[in-house]
């Protein structure tokens, strides 16, 4: 009887390892970029976001679309106080890494971008920022902030 409790609970072992690697192994479909991973400014972690970017076309052309060419738009005049969405569309990981500044204006600096993942940063002074992708010194980009 020993034996047969023995196998029983070989076979259920078995099966709960089988389920394991089965969920463990199964593709994520991934995000589109109307509820991308996000990262913001402020914690500089990766949440899942579909309220920071809705809609509206003026939010919309305050989206930088990183690609295997480079950042797009590669210049974008804002006012104060937008928020600017980078979006990851590379299947290469990229940052948003701001240059660093004479008037000590605090300027963009994403960690590393997964391909769909995106970066959020909210510019509170006007100024020219440049900025670029570590993992690619060509990538290069600008935002104008106007009053």
């Amino acid at each position: 009887m020993k034996r047969v409790g023995l196998i029983v609970g070989v076979f259920v072992a078995m099966g709960l390892v089988i389920v394991g690697l089965n969920m463990m192994t199964k593709k994520k479909t991934p995000t589109t970029p109307t509820t991308p991973t996000t990262q913001n400014n402020t914690s500089q972690t990766s949440t899942s976001s579909s309220d920071t970017n809705n809609s509206s076309p003026k939010q919309q052309s305050n989206v930088v679309n990183i690609t295997s060419s480079g950042f797009s738009p590669q210049t974008l005049t804002v006012p104060v106080g937008t928020t600017v969405v980078w979006v990851n569309h590379d299947t290469a990981k990229h940052t948003v890494t701001g240059d660093i500044r004479s008037d000590d204006a605090s300027g963009p600096g994403s960690t590393s971008l997964a391909t769909n993942a995106s970066y959020l940063f909210t510019f509170t002074t006007a100024g020219t920022y440049t900025y670029s992708s570590i993992s690619d010194a060509d990538f290069t980009g600008t935002v104008t902030v106007t009053q």
